[in-house]
């Protein structure tokens, strides 16, 4: 309600309602009319539009992929359960449910994707305003619209990325080499009493001398069990040979010493994620401080051997089979375990 000026004008200020979407509105005046004047109408149509939400940058990444550790999952669960409201409806799609660290050549980056995997990752998506603090570091957050994970690549040589290292920096790489490899559970015996899964080893151009891999796990297996620490893995890898390149992940597998070709990521130990999981894995960060600049992360890797049906098979052809490195499965019995 209003009253006229000396013109017989009245005027109103309207405001829009703020809304996610478009709408159509319909103003209306009326004049209820007087003893004077009739009464009158007018309608005036508009558009209201939305109210833009900030943009979230887009962000392409090319790195190497890792599986979060476990003392540092409830940090990553703390962030997705945080991160505002504001921020998550200007998200073109819901939060994925899974993560995986991202090393890229300049830093390090926490991923929400739809899939997790470790190899050489290609990222496309959005980068988030609000970072997340992992073991001190500050680490920025990004939601992938798009990620792929490539495990192969073209063939280069161990020489070729030892004489050059700087040139294969966060390259993936394919090398057939000597492997020799161990797999332990590491536990730091402390809070949180979590045990790592953790395999490591070395790669090398000459043949290696056949490491007694049982003998040497029978002998050493208290120190194998509770108290592995690197000084334990450098006697068990029996480190001999100056040109090497150590390579390792975060699974448990079997122990290796035999030609396989690797497929890793090159990375240099100056990196933030080697800073990350050294707070986490001690024992790690000791062992490789003594090593290389760099190190392959392995991918995918494919042992070199011969298939061998049976026991009775390699028993009556062991000539052929002689200083090779074979495959076969057999039922073991012995004390109280039996294991296929």
């Amino acid at each position: 309600m209003g009253v006229t000026d000396a013109n017989g004008k009245v005027s109103f200020v309207y405001t829009a309602p703020q809304t996610p979407v478009r709408i159509y509105v319909k103003i209306t005046a009326t004049f209820a009319g007087d003893l004077l004047y009739e009464g009158s109408s007018a309608v005036a149509s508009g558009v209201v539009e939305p109210v833009p939400s900030p943009i979230l940058p887009s962000i392409s990444l090319v790195g190497a992929s890792f599986t979060i550790p476990e003392t540092l999952k409830d940090d990553v669960s703390l962030y997705r359960n945080s991160i505002p409201s504001d921020i998550m409806k200007t998200l073109p799609t819901g939060l994925p449910s899974e993560a995986f660290l991202l090393a890229t050549n300049e830093s390090l980056y926490l991923v929400f994707a739809e899939q997790s995997d470790k190899g050489l990752a290609k990222v496309k998506g959005w980068l988030l305003p609000t970072h997340i603090q992992l073991a001190g570091l500050n680490i920025a957050v990004v939601v992938a619209k798009q990620v792929t994970f490539v495990k192969e690549d073209p063939v280069t040589t161990l020489n070729e990325i030892l004489a050059d290292p700087e040139a294969y920096k966060f390259k993936l790489v394919k090398v057939d080499a000597y492997r020799r490899q161990i797999s332990v559970l590491y536990d730091p015996d402390e809070p949180p009493y979590i045990e790592f899964p953790l395999t490591i080893g070395y790669l090398s151009e000459k043949p290696i001398e056949p490491l007694a891999i049982v003998r040497k796990a029978l002998e050493r297996a208290k120190e194998i069990t509770f108290r592995i620490d690197d000084g334990v893995i450098r006697d068990l890898l029996e480190l001999r040979e100056p040109q090497i390149l150590w390579v390792f992940n975060f699974e448990y597998e079997y122990w290796y010493d035999s030609k396989a070709v690797t497929n890793g990521i090159v990375i240099p130990l100056s990196h933030p994620i080697f800073t990350l999981l050294e707070l986490s894995m001690p024992v790690l960060g000791r062992l490789l401080k003594a090593s290389s600049p760099i190190i392959l992360y392995d991918v995918k890797t494919d042992l070199l051997y011969e298939g061998v049906q049976s026991v009775v098979e390699l028993m009556k052809d062991s000539k052929r089979y002689l200083g090779k490195v074979v495959k076969l499965t057999a039922n073991c019995y012995g004390g109280y375990i039996s294991v296929q």
